[in-house]
């Protein structure tokens, strides 16, 4: 079936071995990802604040969308890479067209559903001025979910084989193509922000061709046949067990990003939003190399579980956050130094981002790399309901904070960007807590985390 083997062998008896092979493409993608999101927030930058903030407003909404197909890969990926920690290849193309499936689903209930409610959801969030700014850009990529979703999915399933090369090099092309796209839609054709929207489908479907080719026609891996899928409901509860709560994880940010924008728009208009959209792409450009980094300690700790390591998983998981947080404070100290340079490019903004943005920033960076390498630890335990709950906790965390600083002290949206700070550092440390108590336990009890057979 031409399962790559060596790298699912390492990631089995040398696991950190398999960190370091695995991590490298992974963070180059999320970097180059980052920095793509940055540079489309510029273009969107000069269509003006308004195009600035209904990118904003929209952004937690097509998020969602991929989230769908990320979620349905991360449970796929942990059932999977346990199976091939112990060699069960036929298994493990089972578990993978039963994700497949679920996509196919979700690609065509989520346009029906999302679309006919876009319109009053944008009325509750106070952004009825600028409402047809998120429509034009939205519904186009709601109709194309499908892209999306499968764009999300497929890397993550070649990730429990320990593939991480070919999808980076696939979405990065896609990327690549899309910041070519942008400027030509928007600008030259004159379709504005629905210009970005068409940029972005177009330039995804190379990608997914790719990915179409790699998995029907090339069949390197564990191949797409419809003739080896066989329907087991415990295939589908254990793919839930990690799927729902990550989904609800992502959906909680979601959640939460509306809300932000809600207040945002109370406290200081369309101004407000942008500048926090700055920042939180900012935020997301540092946090790039150790998200990238956390995303192979999925695959490797399902396969140590799978394989019965037990012993190994701790260390593996100190391991993890050391490599995260070296990142971490590299992309701190390089924030520090160029902040300037980087938020000059965004000029019509740039004078409302001040020292405490960027103060707040770091250490959002340095904290949040532990939380981003104990919730992929947890999806490769199958315990993905503890990810989910802490997520709960930060929300309202930020939540709290958001009111009582803005409503204390009037911080005309510098108390957001606090407040999601303050609750990094909360669930960083109640996060490591969680873990060792897991591991403490586990060892003790290798029945305590069920494997499917």
């Amino acid at each position: 079936m031409g399962i790559n083997m060596d790298i699912n062998e390492l990631m089995v008896n040398e696991p950190k071995k398999a960190f370091k092979k695995m991590s490298i493409p992974l963070i180059a993608f999320a970097m180059f990802d980052a920095i793509y999101s940055l540079i489309d927030l510029a273009w969107a930058g000069g269509l003006g604040h308004n195009a600035v903030a209904a990118v904003g407003v929209a952004t937690p909404l097509f998020v969602l969308i991929g989230t769908f197909g990320s979620t349905i890969g991360q449970g796929t990926n942990s059932l999977m890479s346990r199976f091939l920690g112990v060699d069960e290849n036929e298994k493990a193309n089972n578990v993978m067209m039963h994700g497949f499936l679920m996509c196919i689903i979700v690609s065509i209930l989520l346009p029906l559903i999302e679309i006919p409610f876009l319109e009053s959801l944008l009325i509750f969030m106070n952004f009825k001025a600028n409402a047809s700014l998120v429509i034009s850009y939205l519904v186009p990529l709601l109709l194309f979910s499908f892209i999306f979703i499968f764009n999300e999915y497929f890397p993550e399933t070649l990730q429990a084989e320990g593939e991480t090369r070919k999808p980076t090099i696939f979405l990065i092309a896609g990327s690549i193509l899309n910041l070519t796209l942008d400027p030509i839609f928007a600008f030259y054709f004159g379709l504005g922000i629905v210009g970005l929207s068409c940029a972005t489908i177009i330039s995804s479907l190379l990608p997914l061709g790719l990915f179409i080719y790699l998995y029907f026609v090339k069949k390197g891996f564990v191949p797409v046949k419809l003739s080896n899928f066989h329907f087991k409901t415990k295939f589908v509860k254990e793919i839930f067990k990690v799927t729902v709560p990550n989904f609800l994880d992502r959906s909680t940010f979601t959640v939460l990003g509306t809300y932000i924008n809600l207040v945002l728009s109370f406290v200081g208009g369309p101004i407000a939003i942008s500048v926090y959209s700055l920042a939180n792409q900012i935020k997301d450009l540092m946090l790039s190399p150790s998200r990238g980094a956390a995303r192979s300690t999925l695959s490797i700790t399902a396969h140590l579980l799978g394989a019965n390591k037990h012993t190994n998983l701790k260390s593996f998981y100190y391991y993890g956050i050391k490599i995260a947080i070296i990142l971490a404070v590299i992309s701190s100290i390089v924030l520090v130094l160029f902040h300037s340079t980087i938020i000059s490019y965004f000029s019509p903004i740039a004078e409302f981002v001040g020292t405490w943005y960027v103060v707040s920033l770091v250490v959002i960076c340095l904290f949040t790399p532990i939380s981003l390498v104990s919730g992929k630890v947890l999806d490769g335990l199958g315990l993905s309901v503890f990810s989910f709950m802490g997520s709960i906790l930060r929300v309202g965390l930020i939540i709290v904070f958001i009111y009582y600083f803005e409503s204390t002290f009037n911080m005309y949206g510098l108390g957001v960007i606090l407040s999601i700070a303050l609750s990094e550092v909360i669930i960083a440390i109640i996060y490591i807590i969680l873990l060792n108590v897991i591991f403490r336990y586990k060892i003790k009890n290798p029945n305590l985390i069920e494997n499917v057979e």
